[in-house]
């Protein structure tokens, strides 16, 4: 179904954005955005965290301001 989506909106001009595939059997009705098949948004990539040895190296390290 998707690619038949693919192929109408490519001959109508329609913007896959406006597309929604449905189908039926003999009980239920489902349906579908093929948009969301064929563009899958890549993960998000994790910052990493400092390690906690890191911050305190860095607190022990730094100058003390007592005079």
């Amino acid at each position: 179904m998707t690619l038949y989506a693919l192929a109408l909106s490519r001959l109508t001009g329609l913007r896959l954005y406006h597309f929604k595939c449905g189908w039926f059997d003999q009980d239920k009705y489902y349906e579908f955005f093929p948009l969301h098949v064929v563009y899958k948004k890549p993960p998000r990539k994790r910052r990493k965290r400092p390690d906690a040895e890191v911050i305190n190296a860095g607190i022990l390290s730094a100058p003390s301001l007592a005079v």
